[in-house]
């Protein structure tokens, strides 16, 4: 996904399993609370899940260095926003609050598998549909 299609998705309204959700796209720089946050924690993305809201800090996507050229496609967006979509999928299909560990314990909300997931969703899909494999069933 390239910065200019990232920046028209604020405000973006979609539905996770009939319930709607929205992304915001602000700068780490910006007074908001949520920007603060993305700031202090370094993150570039971060699900509120309970706001059912996506936040995406778009400087994290942008180089400040001007000798350091950032890809205009830049595939880490793709990867980042299919990390936070996994987390708010697992909050609307109860996984999330099933899982009755502490967060870091917790499955579903574990970072690491989060990311596999994340990662490894492109892969999976190519080779589903390499084997002729419906996307609906």
């Amino acid at each position: 996904m390239t910065i200019e299609k990232l920046g028209n998705l604020n405000d973006k309204k979609f539905y996770i399993l009939g319930e709607e959700w929205t992304i915001k796209v602000v700068s780490t720089e910006d007074k908001n609370p949520i920007a603060k946050i993305l700031k202090v924690q370094n993150a570039s993305m971060l699900t509120q899940l309970y706001k059912k809201e996506i936040w995406v800090g778009i400087d994290n996507y942008v180089s400040t260095d001007e000798t350091q050229q950032m890809p205009n496609n830049n595939p880490a967006i793709d990867q980042d926003l299919t990390h936070e979509l996994y987390h708010a999928f697992y909050y609307e299909s109860g996984l999330d609050s099933c899982a009755m560990l502490s967060e870091d314990e917790a499955w579903p909300r574990n970072e690491t598998m989060i990311d596999w997931n994340a990662k490894m969703f492109p892969k999976i899909l190519k080779v589903r549909r390499t084997l002729g494999i419906s996307d609906n069933f």
